[in-house]
């Protein structure tokens, strides 16, 4: 499994990764584009131990009084019908130690409409972090995407999609999946298509019939075929006006005298989209290159595929981006103090937005990981790299606890490279003043800059 660390470089260290919202794929589908430290630098010397334990007891200090929580959700299925019961699990844990204890006791099982509202509402009890309970459909609801939302008494929430649909147990194995997470208008629609037999054998070289409802109104149906696996490709272009975007894809296959069909909507993206700019160590300083992850979702907050430009005040294109793997990406950025920057989406095309980046600071630390999607490392190694000559205290945390920090000195014009440990755990701190590292241990970890 491979170790992703989120960074950030601040003066005060703020929250842990509890959190989901991380803007880096867990694994890129297309890891050329992703460069890989098979010999990383060594270590740099450590020096101020004072400075270490400072910041170590600031960072217990600041998770003692905010502690963080995380709800998990599971279901017994994905798939409901009109008056069927749901089965819910939940646990709702404490972030940094995973336990129970938060003085919680009740919670609310709330099930939500696609139009966002409440159908059912269960108030639960709790027993040290775990609640079941269950949930019945009403009769003669309409069918759609629903949600189970989660929600505590001091507001804390989660939420988790299901399906409710009245269907029968198909007697064909389809599988329906489109190659991008967005369209636009004129763009080209490509999905893949999969056809089993009940034994699991592919249908081969068997004809199928597209059919494509955009904003309600049926388009020309089109023909298609599976090769000698069962595998199809639909290909059909988008109309270059499109109102709506409410768009549906279905593949109809007969066999036997019995026709079924499946469904899948168009994830259509119009000039409504929404990403979020994250640059690595948490700020743009001038003359450092950085690498800025970002995310992108549409209207209803499913991930976006899209491809832009970051362009500055001055109308020059500097850099350049795609996502990668749903709507996630990263490009790389060297700022200049006296400019401003923004990101335009050129693909779905129609999106006029601008999306500002977070102001150039003159002075600062910027913070960049060494790759390591398999895990080959033996401890996650950063570089720091600072406008100036100066002293730095980076610290790894999992989960609200402190796994490894270490105090660098930062040359002028070059980076600092620390080696941290990811054991989950308080390290001993003589190994951490000495060397700065440990073995590693797979995890996702948050790895943050202090400069002073």
């Amino acid at each position: 499994m491979a170790r992703w660390c989120w960074l950030t470089s601040a003066i005060i260290l703020a929250t842990s990764c509890g959190t989901r919202s991380t803007v880096v794929p867990r694994r890129p589908p297309d890891r050329s584009k992703w460069s890989v430290a098979s010999a990383p630098p060594p270590s740099s010397r450590v020096v101020a131990p004072s400075a270490v334990e400072r910041l170590t007891r600031g960072m217990d200090a600041h998770f003692e009084g905010r502690p963080g929580r995380r709800i998990h959700i599971q279901l017994d299925r994905p798939i409901y019908q009109p008056g069927d019961t749901i089965w819910v699990k939940t646990w709702h844990l404490r972030s940094r130690d995973l336990s129970g204890e938060h003085g919680n006791q009740e919670l609310h099982y709330q099930l939500i409409s696609p139009r966002g509202t409440v159908v059912v509402d269960h108030l639960v009890r709790e027993s040290v972090g775990l609640a079941t309970n269950d949930v019945a459909i009403p009769p003669g609801i309409e069918g759609g995407e629903y949600r189970l939302r989660v929600v505590t008494l001091d507001r804390h929430q989660a939420e988790r999609s299901l399906m409710i649909s009245s269907y029968e147990p198909p007697r064909i194995k389809k599988k329906l999946e489109f190659l991008r997470k967005a369209y636009g208008p004129g763009d080209e629609v490509t999905a893949t298509i999969e056809v089993r037999c009940p034994t699991g054998e592919g249908l081969g070289n068997h004809p199928l019939t597209a059919v494509v409802r955009l904003d309600g109104q049926p388009m020309p149906r089109f023909k298609l075929g599976t090769d000698g696996r069962g595998d199809g490709l639909v290909r059909f272009t988008l109309p270059q006006q499109i109102e709506a975007g409410d768009g549906l894809l279905t593949v109809m296959v007969e066999d036997g005298g019995v026709t079924e069909s499946i469904t899948r909507r168009i994830p259509i993206l119009l000039k409504q989209v929404r990403i979020a700019l994250f640059p690595e160590g948490g700020n743009l300083v001038a003359g450092l290159q950085t690498r800025v992850y970002f995310g992108a979702v549409n209207a209803q907050g499913k991930p976006a595929d899209i491809e832009g430009r970051v362009v500055d005040d001055r109308g020059r294109v500097v850099a350049r981006f795609r996502s990668y793997f749903h709507g996630l990406g990263r490009m790389d950025l060297t700022p200049r103090a006296d400019r401003r920057y923004h990101a335009e989406v050129t693909r779905p095309t129609g999106i006029d937005a601008r999306f500002e980046l977070p102001p150039v600071r003159a002075a600062g630390c910027v913070l960049t990981v060494y790759d390591d999607p398999d895990s080959t490392l033996e401890a996650i190694v950063a570089g720091v790299r600072c406008a100036s000559a100066r002293r730095a205290v980076v610290a790894a945390v999992l989960r609200e606890r402190l796994l490894d920090v270490v105090a660098v000195q930062v040359p002028d014009g070059g980076a600092a490279v620390v080696h941290l440990s990811s054991t989950d755990g308080r390290l001993n701190r003589a190994q951490v003043l000495s060397d700065g590292g440990g073995s590693g241990n797979t995890g996702r970890c948050r790895i943050s800059s202090r400069s002073g």
